[in-house]
């Protein structure tokens, strides 16, 4: 059991169930475990527990072990070891874990009698972000970068919370000409916690703390969170609450998988790119009010501007399909390559996800690859120049269809159809042999009308998922975060 095998769609599924079902049990018998202060941080937990659960290596290896195994891996947190004890392991393993999990326990139990407590850090105001009315979280420099339309609307009301240590986002935000206010993380909470809280959420209630000390001195009227899916969104939010203050969140991805950090949504408004969204979100998320106010991020001009194949990478290999599906797509690009010479084709790496070095070299042997970085190529800028697309279960499927540009799925990890069913609403493809993608693929790049035949279904579906795009749906937006702020309209020009 030392090899860790590459995640799978059951893995996901599994630990969604059990956390899940575990944090609705606690509501349900002692909501007071999942308190700290006076504040319910159920569905941050929720989130901890997932991503916890889904980058611990010795969960996946127990979750693949056979049910009769006696080894048990070794498991990186205390979150990790919750959500095995809670049947995720099987017979002999799960005693074990459980016995391991009391110790451990016990253990930690100890040392927070005896440790010296943190010491809490003295916020720092800056009078110029104290004033503000709408306070955008900074958590790191991509969620900034991604704000940032938002915050030029709203320029004059605005200003970024960023994380002590986020040097490099602290500096962005100052160089864009915003204001900054710095929050430390880690602290010692000073509230009373529910059991659960304090065992396994004890980091929720530390970042909770050092939220409630900033927003305490400040006078803002609504926080805004990137995402939403992060537990500190869901904290920061529950902390505003708490302050009188309103919460939003932005979409800023679409996740194919509806896993416990996106159930449970509570803010005031929840900004999707279009009515569609929300229909999909709304069942999971029974409280939440949905704002359809468009993607800012994609070109308002849809339409096929260029003759390239796009390649959306993701991962190399825990990434679902681990290294086979990376392999398959790295061999269809190679063979797109290969058979259309004259074609251009970028071959885009995931904004999170380096490309490995063996990799690159592989496809720079090829002179009509073109590797382009996230950073250095907008998204719409990449999709200009291309008819079609390829990818396997990303967020980018969607806004190719926005763009104009027809998606190929290539679904080689045994997933589930894409959801939203962009194949079945004629959208785009759904294709899991690799030659059946790589002579698809050369059929679309060389007949125009074959890619004429799917833009009334893509302008059908953008309409539903894609309410406002460019520089419309910023007005959209920070219209929508005005009016949650309490602030005056602005009239723009038409």
């Amino acid at each position: 059991m030392n090899k860790v095998p590459a995640h799978s769609y059951a893995f996901y599924m599994a630990i969604t169930e059990v956390v899940l079902a575990l944090v609705a049990r606690v509501r349900r018998d002692d909501p007071g475990q999942l308190c700290y202060d006076g504040m319910d941080l159920s569905h941050a937990l929720e989130a901890s527990l997932y991503f916890a659960g889904v980058h611990d290596p010795g969960l996946l290896l127990l979750h693949e072990a056979p049910a009769n195994t006696l080894a048990v891996p070794r498991l990186q947190s205390p979150l990790g070891r919750l959500i095995a004890a809670q049947g995720f392991a099987r017979g002999a393993a799960l005693r074990a874990v459980r016995r391991r999990s009391a110790f451990l326990g016990t253990a930690r139990a100890i040392w927070r009698a005896v440790r010296p407590r943190a010491s809490r850090c003295a916020v720092v105001l800056e009078p110029k972000a104290q004033s503000m009315p709408i306070l955008f979280l900074g958590r790191s420099l991509r969620f900034a970068r991604f704000l940032r339309p938002l915050a030029e609307a709203l320029r004059e009301d605005c200003a970024f919370l960023v994380p002590a240590g986020e040097s490099e986002v602290a500096a962005a935000v100052r160089e864009w000409g915003f204001p900054c206010q710095i929050y430390h993380s880690g602290g010692s909470p000073q509230g009373p916690m529910g059991r659960l809280i304090s065992a396994c959420g004890r980091h929720l209630a530390g970042e909770a703390q050092a939220f409630s000390d900033v927003l305490a001195q400040m006078k803002g009227k609504l926080v805004v969170v990137p995402e939403g899916n992060a537990p500190d969104d869901e904290v920061l939010a529950r902390v505003a609450e708490k302050h009188g203050i309103a919460s939003a969140c932005v979409q800023q991805g679409w996740s194919p998988i509806l896993h416990p950090a996106f159930h449970n949504f509570h803010y005031d408004a929840m900004l999707v790119w279009g009515e569609g969204f929300a229909d999909l979100l709304a069942p999971a998320n029974p409280r939440q009010c949905f704002l359809a106010t468009g993607n800012f991020h994609l070109s308002a001009a849809g339409g096929r501007t260029g003759p390239g194949i796009l390649f959306l990478l993701q991962g190399f290999d825990d990434w679902l399909g681990g290294r086979h599906g990376a392999e398959a797509m790295l061999t269809l690009a190679e063979g797109v390559a290969g058979a259309l010479p004259g074609q251009p084709v970028f071959v885009r790496p995931h904004p999170v996800v380096p490309m490995p070095a063996e990799a690159r070299v592989r496809l720079e042997r090829f002179p009509n690859i073109h590797i382009e970085s996230p950073a250095d190529v907008p998204l719409a800028e990449a999709f200009a120049k291309s008819c079609v697309s390829v990818s396997s279960y990303s967020t980018a499927i969607l806004e190719s269809i926005a763009a104009g540009v027809v998606p190929l799925i290539f679904n080689t990890a045994g997933l589930p159809r894409y959801w939203p069913d962009v194949a079945d609403a004629g959208a785009g493809l759904e294709i899991r042999d690799p030659a059946e993608a790589l002579q698809t693929l050369i059929g679309l790049a060389q007949d125009a009308d074959r890619l004429g035949d799917f833009q009334d279904p893509m302008q059908a579906f953008t309409d539903r998922f894609f309410r406002f795009r460019g520089a419309s749906a910023v007005v959209e937006s920070s219209g929508a975060l005005r009016r949650l702020a309490g602030l005056p309209e602005v009239r723009h020009a038409h």
